[in-house]
């Protein structure tokens, strides 16, 4: 068994971004952007009102201003305000040149084509050019998934084509002759097949949405029904199921007949130790344990890590940490442990609380999870108060 930060460092190094294509802005809503993007002018490109208002001189000591015209966003003014003039502006519109400010409508009182001040303010209420950013300023960076500010800031700069990592393709296949759909009724010995809906969720979350299928206990049926599936075609192939060394464990010998070279075997995880990690070029596959929480602890573990690495996306950082509500006695054990839990916010800080859970396969302990409890191996017992360290996870 290798330990997690191993399997981490193997996972990172052998999984190569995806290539690079641009793609309509509309059509870029989650995607990973591939290039920095600079300001290709000031912004705002002029100083505009930041308010609907009347534009006067900003040291005009007049009292009373004659309205000399009107001005919308998009418009353009020629003439000069002279002193005792004013130009009535609404938001957005540019600012003419000549030392202007902004007088909020509420401050003045018209009186025919006149208006009067109200009272003076020391605010200007102008957006000044350049004051959000300035002309070649770095705005985005190589590795930032998009969302909606992020694609209003291309919009604003022009950008309609940014550069994207490519769409992920992704196949999942449950293995197993015990298995029963979900909408079936499971015979003597049987279960009904709950991956495929947990691993479709967690990659809908991650806005990727898999092809999924069933495999039979049997190496070259399976290989014939994954080629007929161009499995060939997928950057990252999942297999639940048959990750151990038993006798009707295929998963291995089935993704090296594919040509995947097996990198992990085996991992010092509580629960999760037989995952599977290999590689065929730039293609990635895993082998997940088929216990459920066994599946939701290595995907986001793992898995997910390897997403992140072929979206062209930064490393998860370092885990955070929380105060350990309840305590934790006994859970000594030798391998590293992730444990269902709740994280919450009160007081001020972070609280986890463990949620119960009784073995790898305990699918209802995945009920109202959002963070996994890291319990380092070694680790007798945990108080209550204690700083833990955990896994932000969805579920």
């Amino acid at each position: 068994m290798i330990p997690v930060s191993e399997a981490l460092e193997i996972i990172r190094s052998q999984c190569v971004p995806l290539p690079v294509e641009p793609v309509a802005l509309d059509q870029c809503w989650h995607r990973v952007l591939r290039e920095e993007i600079h300001a290709t002018e000031d912004l705002p490109a002029f100083d505009r009102a930041a308010m609907d208002g009347y534009a006067i001189g900003r040291d005009d000591p007049a009292e009373e201003f004659g309205v000399v015209g009107e001005l919308q966003a998009g418009g353009t003014w020629a003439g000069a305000i002279g002193k005792g003039q004013a130009l009535r502006i609404f938001t957005g519109a540019a600012l003419p040149p000549g030392g202007l400010r902004v007088v909020m409508q509420e401050d003045v009182e018209i009186q025919g084509g006149k208006i009067k001040l109200r009272r003076r303010s020391a605010e200007l209420n102008i957006r000044f050019r350049g004051e959000d950013a300035r002309r070649g300023t770095r705005l985005l960076s190589q590795g930032t998934r998009l969302g909606g500010g992020e694609m209003a800031v291309l919009a604003s700069l022009g950008q309609t084509r940014p550069q994207v990592a490519r769409a992920l393709r992704v196949s999942h296949f449950v293995m197993g002759d015990e298995l029963v759909p979900p909408g079936g009724t499971p015979q003597a010995g049987q279960i009904r097949n709950s991956n495929s809906s947990l691993l479709q969720g967690l990659l809908r979350d991650m806005d990727l949405a898999p092809r999924q299928g069933w495999l039979r206990d049997d190496v070259e049926a399976a290989l014939q029904q994954l080629r007929s599936e161009a499995v060939d075609q997928a950057d990252l192939l999942l297999i639940s199921g048959g990750t151990s060394v038993g006798k009707m464990d295929f998963t291995r010998p089935l993704l090296e007949r594919l040509g995947f070279q097996i990198h992990i075997s085996k991992v010092c995880v509580r629960p999760g130790k037989p995952l599977l990690f290999g590689t065929s070029g730039n293609r990635v596959a895993f082998g997940l344990p088929g216990n459920p929480l066994s599946h939701f602890v290595c995907f986001h573990l793992f898995v997910a890590e390897a997403i992140r690495c072929l979206q062209g996306l930064p490393s998860r950082p370092g885990l955070p940490s929380a105060f350990l509500e309840g305590g934790l006695p006994g859970c000594l054990n030798e391998r590293e442990t992730y444990a269902p839990a709740r994280i919450s916010t009160g007081g001020g800080r972070q609280h986890l609380t463990p949620l119960a859970w009784r073995s790898s396969g305990d699918v209802v302990s995945l009920i109202d999870v959002n963070a996994l409890l890291q319990i380092p191996a070694g680790t007798p017992e945990l108080a209550a108060g204690a700083v833990v360290s955990y896994l932000p996870v969805t579920h």
